[in-house]
């Protein structure tokens, strides 16, 4: 009868391996739990509660639309169609001008 030797360094990583596959197992394991019984608790706590009116911290001044047949100034046209040229070759998508505003 033959006996197969079994060098210590595989018997070793089989070892390393079969401790390695039990901790990811239990990790899962544990994750799973902490997940299912948070859902328990978070549907079993949850309650109605009442919406309350957000009010902002501030109030922004009503802005007046500025539409294009308001451009008179040369100036201002030209900072329009660089502006939106520029965006266009940055984005290499159509570009509508929808509204514009005077600084």
């Amino acid at each position: 009868m033959r006996v197969l030797a079994i060098p210590n360094e595989i018997v070793y990583l089989l070892g390393a391996a079969l401790l390695l596959a039990l901790v990811i197992i239990f990790v899962f394991a544990l994750a799973f739990y902490r997940i299912a019984s948070g859902k328990a608790e978070a549907t079993a706590s949850a309650e109605p509660k009442e919406a309350e009116p957000e009010t902002p911290a501030f109030a922004l001044p009503e802005v007046q639309e500025f539409s294009l047949a308001d451009i008179t100034d040369e100036d201002m046209l030209v900072a329009a169609l660089i502006a939106a040229v520029d965006f266009a070759e940055e984005t290499k998508k159509d570009v509508r001008l929808v509204s514009i505003r005077q600084i």
